[in-house]
């Protein structure tokens, strides 16, 4: 019997690492014999399109009904459908497959790790994450048995892989970066839509410029520098005609502190959190930007930026914040220097006065989307890492 691989997922929201690999799994389903079971440390709403594709074993977190389920492990007969599990009897579970590769889908999965260790197999850990998020996502004990554990190690980034050398001195060759992809096809712009929905939901006309981000509301993703980078630019223009749209999940109590400034800024009209969206909701609403601003702290690469570049935005993002510049470079956008409010606002000004240029720097984003960044063209290369550790 050939051997599987088990993918371990954190969870199965609707961001960039599940995300990446539940197109990364449709693929491979799709294009490879390869077989595989999935396992999602918390739940989400990607898990039923993630039960689609292969067997889901979920991790129990409630103590009551973790009892209930070793008790009905413990009697004789075959070994239970997959469901949720205790991570005290994963391995025992697993053992129903010929488990060869744990995949381990962000640096976070340490315990798990730890409970499937007696299964043998070698560990492929796709580390999506810099400095900030695993200290803020990962204890101390998680990620130091992830590096231990790790045969290798698949970066996300040229950032992300130069953060796990200099950081925490894992060898060069224990690294393979591939960056982010996307199905581009299901992101390409009709030339004549541009989001009426979401302009006409938020009261915005077809003739106002729509300056667009997408994540998180959060500290890390830059939540609040992008309502400053929107004070600078409406003072820099007296810009009537100019709305700043952010895409994402928010709470209440994050969401009132930024609408505080908001309003003190008097552009309670101009700036708009809409909260979360489902893929296709994204891509039908992202047409309604005219530019793409990405104004994280820290940012690995984001699979946002390759979103926006199938619409053929032109991109604003910061240096020395992850991954972002790599794609970027200097011909499908601008990078600014780091937290630079000032200097994001003014490039944003400038593409605003500059159409010929935002079209010229959205068609190059666009044909680098396609030819680097479609899942057809980086898949095949964690194929090749999955294929090495499982013959090696």
């Amino acid at each position: 019997m050939d051997p599987h691989v088990l993918f371990v997922s954190h969870d199965a929201s609707r961001t960039g690492a599940s995300l990446l690999l539940l197109h990364f799994l449709q693929w491979l389903r799709r294009s490879t014999d390869i077989p595989f079971e999935v396992l999602l440390r918390r739940d989400g709403p990607l898990a039923e399109e993630f039960a689609a594709l292969s067997p889901v074993i979920h991790v129990a977190h409630r103590p009551q009904v973790s009892r209930l389920l070793r008790r009905a492990f413990r009697r004789p007969g075959p070994v239970p459908e997959p469901g949720v599990v205790d991570l005290r009897d994963l391995e025992r579970v697993l053992r129903k497959w010929p488990i060869g590769l744990i995949y381990s889908n962000t640096v976070t999965n340490g315990q798990v790790l730890r409970a499937l260790a007696p299964l043998g197999c070698p560990v492929l850990t796709h580390a999506h994450e810099l400095e900030h998020s695993i200290r803020t996502f990962a204890s101390q004990d998680d990620f130091r048995l992830t590096l231990e554990r790790s045969a290798k190690f698949i970066a996300g980034s040229d950032a992300v892989g130069m953060h796990l050398q200099a950081r925490y001195a894992v060898p060069a060759d224990r690294i393979a970066t591939i960056r982010p992809f996307i199905d581009t096809d299901d992101w390409i712009r009709e030339p004549s839509d541009r989001g009426e929905g979401l302009r006409s939901a938020l009261g915005i006309g077809p003739e106002c410029f729509v300056v667009g981000a997408i994540g998180t509301v959060d500290w890390r993703k830059g939540a609040d520098i992008f309502v400053q980078v929107a004070n600078v630019v409406q003072a820099s223009r007296g810009a009537r005609d100019v709305h700043f749209v952010w895409i994402g999940a928010y709470d209440e109590a994050r969401l009132y502190e930024l609408m505080f400034d908001v309003k003190r800024f008097g552009l309670d009209a101009r700036v708009h959190f809409t909260g979360p969206r489902t893929e296709k909701e994204l891509v039908r609403d992202i047409r309604a930007f005219d530019l793409f601003c990405l104004p994280s702290r820290e940012e690995p690469f984001g699979l946002v930026l390759l979103e926006a570049a199938c619409q053929e935005l032109p991109i604003v993002c910061f240096a020395n914040a992850g991954g972002a510049p790599e794609f970027v470079e200097s011909d499908c956008g601008f990078v600014v220097p780091y937290l630079d409010v000032h200097s994001m606002a003014g490039r944003i000004v400038e593409l605003i006065a500059a159409p010929a240029l935002r079209a010229s720097l959205g068609r190059t984003g666009k044909a680098k989307a396609i030819a680097r960044h479609d899942v057809t063209v980086l898949a095949p290369q964690i194929v090749s890492q999955i294929r090495l550790l499982l013959s090696a």
